[in-house]
């Protein structure tokens, strides 16, 4: 079956940059590939990612809580995962 979570994803809106920025060598993109890897390119910007698919967000939550206990005092990260509904406290 195919997954339907694998494949590009359009960078449509990006905090702090332009739009025209984001796009500027190509139209900027997030790519899931197969076994939990992937790439991203905006701007003059490329990497690779690694990722998880998750079943809920208790199974979520549980790795996100052990990362922000290493990094509770990191303010501005975890106004972001607020913000992006991911964390409260």
């Amino acid at each position: 079956m195919k997954n339907a979570f694998l494949g590009p994803r359009r960078i449509v809106r990006m905090s702090n940059w332009v739009q025209d920025s984001v796009n500027m060598e190509g139209l900027g993109c997030i790519n899931f590939e197969t076994h939990q890897f992937g790439s991203f390119h905006f701007g003059f910007v490329q990497g690779q990612i690694g990722y998880a698919l998750e079943s809920s967000r208790e199974e979520f939550g549980r790795p996100l809580r052990r990362f922000l206990a290493r990094h509770a005092k990191r303010g501005a990260l975890l106004r972001r995962l607020t913000d992006a509904g991911l964390w409260s406290r």
